[in-house]
């Protein structure tokens, strides 16, 4: 069972990261360190969607999930219109739309521990 949206957000607000910018279905966070910008999935949080990162990040997705580590995720990328900050590329549509690579975590320990590999 995947921790709460709201443990994910003490846990990164715990570990470097402010809020930034907030619509109805994501809630964008930065890290302070490197000013990278993740995203918290409001509009379905209780699956493996819940922080959706940077594509550039899409290359470690494998290397990252495993049950063994309490790392998931529910699809190689997710699309959303307010991830503003991430690059584009078609999905479904005839017009691009902002992507990222999504995850969910078993525990606070699992999170902490991807959060130090991506971002130190």
């Amino acid at each position: 069972m995947a921790i709460t949206i709201d443990t994910i957000e003490t846990v990164l607000l715990d570990n470097g990261f402010t809020v930034a910018h907030e619509t109805k279905k994501h809630k964008e966070l930065i890290h302070t360190a490197t000013g990278e910008s993740v995203y918290l999935n409001k509009f379905n949080p209780k699956t493996y969607s819940q922080l959706i990162v940077h594509p550039k990040h899409l290359d470690k997705r494998a290397q990252l999930i495993s049950a063994d580590r309490g790392v998931g995720s529910s699809s190689e990328t997710r699309f959303g219109s307010n991830l503003r900050k991430f690059p584009e590329a078609l999905n479904r549509g005839a017009k691009p739309s902002p992507y990222g690579v999504p995850f969910g975590f078993d525990s606070t320990t699992s999170l902490k521990g991807f959060v130090t590999e991506l971002f130190g």
